[in-house]
């Protein structure tokens, strides 16, 4: 019960115009007629008492967002083995938990997760998703991810500077961005690609 009476008092802060009235303008013509429906069953305390949770939530409810935040994104791999070498390996991602239909990579403060396919012939169905990583020296992993035989593309616009790109196994996009101390190294030994940029239109 101590719960109901504060909601009660909270619900009574509402519709009395206490410091929350301001967030429930819009709400007014309910409010109106939540003032008329408690009214009229005023004489009946306990038929009040039931009704105020749910008039409480509904009127909470209108006028607070709920927190909604990225959990980790998913990748389906039909491989789990070359999966592992890929992200593990080759990027260098801190395995946490590695199985048959599930493994869990760390990526800084973020989570990737791979999930098998069911069968090494079922290849996943690549949309139009990309992961992008940022790495505070772009040409040590680009050499690495060279030196095992990995095409990367390293790329260049306005509003990234320089980037890597390359696919993984299950043909996903990675997108590799650079930091400003990232080194010349692969600069210097080809010709780097320079993307148009579409906002000079």
């Amino acid at each position: 019960m101590k719960g109901d009476d504060i909601r009660a008092e909270q619900l009574a802060t509402f519709l009395d115009g206490g410091p929350a009235a301001d967030a429930i303008d819009p709400l007014l013509p309910a409010v109106k007629r939540v003032r008329e429906l408690l009214h009229r069953l005023g004489p009946d305390p306990d038929h009040v008492a039931t009704l105020l949770p749910a008039l409480y939530d509904r009127l909470t409810a209108a006028t607070h967002r709920p927190v909604v935040e990225l959990a980790h994104p998913t990748l389906y791999v039909r491989d789990m083995n070359a999966a592992l070498i890929f992200y593990r390996d080759a990027l260098g991602l801190t395995a946490r938990e590695e199985g048959k239909w599930f493994s869990t990579l760390e990526a800084g403060n973020s989570t990737v997760v791979l999930h098998w396919t069911g069968s090494t012939t079922q290849a996943p169905h690549v949309g139009d998703i990309r992961l992008e990583f940022r790495t505070d020296d772009l040409d040590r992993v680009v050499l690495a991810l060279r030196q095992r035989s990995i095409a990367v593309d390293v790329k260049a616009d306005r509003w990234r500077g320089r980037y890597a790109e390359l696919r993984d196994p299950d043909g996903h996009l990675i997108v590799l961005l650079g930091r400003p101390v990232a080194t010349q190294r692969v600069a210097a030994s080809e010709s780097v690609v320079t993307e148009s940029d579409p906002y000079d239109e």
